[in-house]
């Protein structure tokens, strides 16, 4: 009886020790899913990307994409981009645009997609910032019958200068 009691600690201490493993294997996957910032090789280049303060709790982000249509392949449309914006090296938001961006049989179609961001308090200062701003996701493009998700990420030096309301000033 000694035994099996002493069988049933080892095995949730084996048990636990598999829990560490666990914890440990989510921890470094959540590392490694930090932006790299690499410019990706694929059909999609993120070119720039913009910001503007629409208040003191709003800011309008623009970014310009760039598609690069395959010989080949027939024109499609750009039916929505799913977005994650990381500021300073951390993720800050995320969303779902959707649109309808033909894409003509050209080398490269250029278009902007506006994302706007709403604030919970207004920024600390007035003075102009200047900040790392990554962002990444997929680009959905429809041709013919079948809908195809592209991947893009990049990140980029961004410059804006908060606005605040002139409210009660004397």
């Amino acid at each position: 009886m000694l035994v099996s009691g002493w069988s049933r600690i080892w095995r949730g201490v084996r048990w636990r020790g598999k829990g560490i493993w666990l914890a440990c294997a989510l921890a470094a996957s959540c590392r490694t899913a930090q932006l790299s910032g690499d410019p990706a090789s694929g059909p999609v280049q993120v070119r720039a990307i913009s910001a503007s303060f629409a208040g003191e709790v709003r800011a309008d982000f623009s970014v310009r994409f760039a598609v690069k249509s395959p010989r080949g392949e027939p024109p499609g449309t750009v039916s929505r981009v799913d977005w994650e914006l990381w500021l300073q090296g951390r993720w800050f938001a995320s969303g779902r645009e959707e649109l309808a961006q033909p894409l003509t049989a050209a080398s490269t179609n250029e278009f902007e997609v506006p994302l706007t961001l709403v604030f919970r308090r207004p920024p600390e200062s007035d003075e102009p910032i200047e900040l790392p701003a990554g962002i990444r996701g997929f680009l959905f493009v429809r041709r013919d019958h079948s809908e195809d998700a592209l991947p893009f990420e990049k990140i980029l030096l961004v410059r804006a200068k908060p606005v605040f309301s002139q409210t009660g000033s004397e």
